[in-house]
Parts: C-alpha cells; sequence; structure tokens
C-alpha cells in the first residue's frame, strides 16, 4: 500500500514539475505539487492578475499541460470537449489569482480554493471532484469603501459587483508595488 501512495505522490511532482516548467522560466522561481495561489509571490501575481496575452497564455500552458501530462502541448492539439473545459478552468485559475490579489488588498474574504495547491485543484476538476463547492466570488469585507452599497445589491447580482471591482484592484495592486 505504502508502494502506491510513493507513486501517487511521484505522478504529483511529475504532473506539478511539468505543469510549471513555464512558470519556472518566466519567474526564475521553482514551483511544486504543493504551490497555491494563496503561495504564489506578489511579484507573480502582479503579472498574472493583468488582462492579456501572457497571462492567458501562462495559466493555459498549466492547465493545458495538466490535463494532457505532456510537457508541451498545444490548446489546437485537444479535442473540441477538451478545449472548453481547459478554457473553463483557465478562467477558475485567472479568478481565483485576482481573487487573491483582491484578498491581499483587504477587499474580500479569504477563498479556501486558495490555500488548495494549484496542480490538485485542477485534476479535482478534471475529476469532477469538486470537495470545496462549485466555485463562488468572494463577499466584500466590511471594511471596503463600497460595502455599504454592496449589501444593498440584490444576492444574486453580488458577484457581479465583486467582478467590477477587478480592474481597480489590479490597478490598486500595481500601484501598491511601486517604489
Amino acid at each position: 500500500m505504502g508502494e502506491l501512495i510513493a507513486l501517487d505522490e511521484k505522478r504529483r511532482r511529475l504532473r506539478a514539475r511539468r505543469a510549471f516548467h513555464l512558470w519556472e522560466r518566466r519567474f526564475g522561481r521553482i514551483f511544486d505539487e504543493n504551490t497555491s495561489v494563496h503561495d504564489l509571490p506578489d511579484e507573480v501575481l502582479a503579472v498574472l492578475i493583468q488582462p492579456g496575452d501572457v497571462c492567458s497564455r501562462l495559466v493555459q500552458s498549466l492547465v493545458v499541460k495538466v490535463m494532457t501530462g505532456e510537457d508541451a502541448p498545444d490548446l489546437e492539439g485537444l479535442t473540441p470537449p477538451q478545449k472548453i473545459r481547459a478554457i473553463d478552468l483557465t478562467l477558475l485559475i485567472v479568478d481565483q489569482i485576482r481573487f487573491e490579489c483582491m484578498r491581499r488588498l483587504g477587499w474580500v474574504e479569504p477563498d479556501p480554493r486558495a490555500e488548495c495547491p494549484i496542480v490538485d485543484l485542477l485534476v479535482r476538476s478534471l475529476e469532477g471532484d469538486t470537495p470545496l463547492g462549485p466555485p463562488q466570488t468572494p463577499a466584500i469585507l466590511p471594511s471596503h469603501p463600497l460595502y455599504a452599497e454592496y449589501e444593498k445589491t440584490f444576492g444574486g447580482d453580488q458577484a457581479a459587483f465583486v467582478r467590477k471591482l477587478i480592474p481597480r484592484a489590479i490597478e490598486e495592486f500595481m500601484n501598491r508595488r511601486k517604489p
């Protein structure tokens, strides 16, 4: 039984090494099978929260490598259902990264997914196992200046309210990092 567990751990470690290869080259840091969104340093978050191709390529590469287990997979090589799944999972991870940015600014409640290793979160999602429940948009903290307005917002619209703050959060996060 111990050999089976050791083999699963080796697979997990290898999957993470392959998945994070591009990130390690880009950021000059080591990421492993235990790396969670919460563990990402501010310098990494500052790149990954940005809208555009750089963020999308970095996250999508990670997702597709976890999905396929290959060193150099290509989104175009996936079947249409796999492509849709890869895009959905990319959006999930981008959301988690941006919500973590907002958490570090003191704007939103912590999300338990941010503590889960990224590779495990992806694997579980691929297997249909969502132990933390469906993805949720975190609530704004009472200390946020727009909390009163958020509280008055219809419950079904509160997620959209938080998401509308993402561009402002990115700007604030980037300004906070400037010397």
